[in-house]
């Protein structure tokens, strides 16, 4: 059943999708006249059990393609936009459907910029109760025309001494840059999640260190960590002079490099990678 529909989709191609959408109905009528073509017999529990499952995939499949047609928004040729805000803050939240994500240290002020072009996409960023929430966001459901011209930007300022509760960064596509300032930056527990793009981090004093990455390299340079949690399901890690408590890496595919790292412990595991140790 879930094949037949796949396949009719297919055949119609981008132009005739939707007149073919128009003479199923609605998802709820094409799963009632299916159910009323099976009513001659009675199948098999495990038949039955097939049934509803090609049913179900059948809902979810025309739901998704009429949440496309029936998007509440026009296709644009892009849109952009920027954002500033200078109050103090002493925690970091950063959520971005896709964009780069730089904080550094330096100068004595507080303050997050963004920058984004895409089409239906926003950043919003503001402080509340100390903590800074950045935000980054597609309306519209979900877009099937990806725009080359796409791009993000947030780059977030702490003043030199100043000292964070705790930073947390998710980014599904865009790269990660963290940097202390001259005598580094002291921060609670540290979280990094990116699924597209590589991580660096340099010149920070955490506590609990939580680094997962899906695609894309690692690097961390002068840091000092409580306890490490390192995972990385495609790309190599590298830590150089650094302090990392008690240390777990987790690799699928890539290599572990280990340059003047001291710590508690090391427990590390690779399906396919190397491990290099240099003191």
């Amino acid at each position: 059943t879930m094949a037949y529909y796949t396949r009719c989709l297919e055949e119609a191609g981008a132009v005739g999708e939707e007149a073919l959408m128009d003479t199923w109905g609605e998802p709820e009528e094409l799963a009632g006249e299916l159910l009323a073509n099976l009513g001659h017999h009675r199948p098999g529990k495990k038949t039955r059990r097939w049934i509803w499952a090609g049913l179900a995939g059948v809902l979810i499949l025309s739901a998704a393609f009429w949440v496309v047609r029936l998007r509440p928004w026009a296709p644009q040729a892009g849109s952009s936009g920027s954002s500033s805000l200078t109050e103090s803050f002493d925690q970091v939240e950063v959520d971005l459907e896709w964009g780069t994500v730089t904080l550094r240290q330096e100068e004595d002020l507080y303050r997050c910029e963004a920058d984004w072009t895409g089409t239906d996409y926003t950043i919003n960023a503001w402080v509340e109760q100390g903590v800074l929430h950045v935000e980054g966001k597609q309306r519209g459901g979900l877009h099937l025309d990806w725009k080359e011209n796409q791009s993000a930007t947030v780059t977030i300022t702490v003043p030199e001494g100043a000292a964070l509760r705790e930073l947390s960064v998710y980014t599904s596509l865009g790269d990660v840059t963290l940097t202390g300032g001259k005598a580094g930056l002291e921060t609670g527990p540290l979280t990094v999640e990116s699924d597209l793009g590589s991580v660096t981090v340099e010149s920070l004093s955490t506590g609990e260190s939580d680094l997962t990455l899906e695609l894309g390299d690692l690097t961390v340079t002068g840091c000092t960590f409580q306890n490490t949690q390192i995972e990385n399901s495609s790309g190599a890690v590298t830590v150089t002079d650094s302090q990392v408590g008690d240390l777990t890496c987790t690799l699928d595919l890539g290599d572990l490099t280990l340059e003047r790292v001291s710590g508690k412990s090391a427990d590390w595991t690779a399906d396919l990678g190397s491990l290099m140790v240099q003191e």
